[in-house]
């Protein structure tokens, strides 16, 4: 999983940010889905229902309780190697989501999250 921020056409306004990864037990009512992409054009069809980036009424999570919590600087992202024993597991289903969170300092104007996450199935 990697993560980061774009500003636009400018350099990102350089802070803290934090990221609250959650279990949820509710999808929530998505705006905007997308679609997984395969590595292996060849393999099977995705289990995952849809990636929702978008929400009128957001997914279900402890708000306070984080499963994970990664913090980094908005000019130089992080990559988090979750392999063999650092796997993060969510059951397949839509009740079963996986929640990212902005925690602590908001986004200035124009800025916004990027996030690439490679699962397995």
């Amino acid at each position: 999983m990697t993560l980061g921020v774009v500003a636009g056409a400018t350099t990102p306004t350089s802070q803290q940010l934090t990221i609250g990864i959650n279990r949820g037990t509710a999808r929530g009512t998505a705006t905007t889905t997308v679609a997984g992409q395969k590595l292996d054009p060849r393999s099977a069809a995705s289990g995952i229902t849809g990636l929702d980036t978008v929400w009128s009424t957001p997914p279900t999570f402890s708000v306070s309780a984080d499963q994970y919590r990664v913090s980094f600087n908005s000019q130089s992202g992080v990559d988090l190697p979750w392999e063999l024993l650092e796997e993060f597991v969510s059951d397949v289903g839509t009740a079963n989501p996986l929640v990212f969170v902005n925690r602590d300092n908001a986004l200035p104007a124009s800025h916004s999250y990027v996030l690439s996450v490679e699962w397995e199935e």
